[in-house]
């Protein structure tokens, strides 16, 4: 059966596969537009490489090469190596780079002075953190470096649980005053004009207990409401430990509990040189779980 037309007639069956082709004609369409959108937001890629202008005697590259850059640089690669991997990225994928080769990257002095800008992005991320923070918590800590020197390390704490470093010093003395005066000054350099800002959003500082700190948390306290008075206070670090700080726990256990407690210090937490009970079972402890170190803690046998 045919269907008439002006001008002849046409079989269904021709009218059909004409729907069909229509159909995937569409369905072609789709696919095209996808990778049309895909395909757009590979041009900065393609373009990464190329330069934007000039100023001077200087290229003026992308901000996507830059920012790669900088952030490769802040890891601690050095400007040379940030210009090899770059060469062997456009050397490996030249499908993506099509205009771009060894001669139209950036000179290697070009990728080692993006390192003078590093100082100035830290003081515009700790300024974002300060200003974008409603509550903060100083934290204070000492730590030894790679050459056993001692540094003071110091932290800054939202409400919402992000820490940023701030400065990281050699100790110029141990004294609680010493410390007090090491934290301020850093503070202030670091901090800059966002200093009293932080000092009114600050109500907490965090350290270890030693005596010299405590010292200094006191002093740093006094500071900071001299410019700002408000409610402060020093919390614990819990990530330090006290001597007899467990017996605070174990007075709270039940009396049957604190007795397991006490046969398991005797079975498996003697001492390898007390001799305080020939018959422990620390190192049947040790041999089954095939370790030198069990991680059990005891008090016993120890003056």
């Amino acid at each position: 059966m045919s269907v008439d037309f002006d001008g002849g007639t046409v079989d269904p069956i021709e009218l059909s596969e004409v729907a069909m082709l229509r159909e995937k004609v569409k369905a072609l369409e789709k696919k095209n537009l996808v990778l049309e959108n895909k395909l757009e937001s590979f041009k900065p890629l393609s373009k990464m490489f190329q330069p934007v202008d000039k100023q001077g005697n200087k290229f003026r590259y992308t901000d996507e090469l830059t920012t790669c850059s900088v952030k490769m640089i802040a890891d601690g690669e050095s400007g040379g190596s940030v210009r090899r991997f770059f060469g062997c990225l456009i050397e490996t994928f030249p499908a993506c780079f099509p205009d771009a080769n060894a001669e139209t990257l950036p000179t290697a002095k070009w990728f080692c002075d993006l390192r003078y800008t590093v100082p100035t992005l830290n003081k515009w991320m700790i300024e974002q953190f300060v200003t974008d923070s409603k509550d903060l918590f100083l934290s204070v800590d000492g730590t030894p470096d790679l050459t056993g020197a001692d540094c003071l390390g110091i932290g800054l704490q939202n409400e919402f649980g992000k820490f940023l470093g701030v400065g990281l010093g050699r100790v110029v003395g141990k004294t609680g005053i010493n410390v007090a005066d090491q934290v301020m000054q850093q503070l202030e350099t670091e901090l800059g004009d966002n200093f009293e800002t932080f000092v009114q959003k600050c109500s907490v500082i965090i350290s270890d207990q030693c005596p010299a700190q405590l010292k200094a948390n006191r002093l740093l306290l006094d500071r900071f409401n001299d410019i700002n008075p408000a409610a402060r206070f020093f919390q614990p670090c819990y990530m330090h430990t006290s001597m007899h700080l467990e017996n605070q726990l174990i007075e709270k256990l039940s009396k049957c509990t604190r007795s397991f407690l006490t046969d398991l210090k005797i079975l498996f937490g003697n001492p390898s040189k007390c001799g305080y009970r020939p018959q422990c079972l620390r190192q049947c402890l040790l041999d089954k779980i095939q370790s030198s170190r069990s991680g059990f803690k005891t008090d016993l046998g120890k003056s």
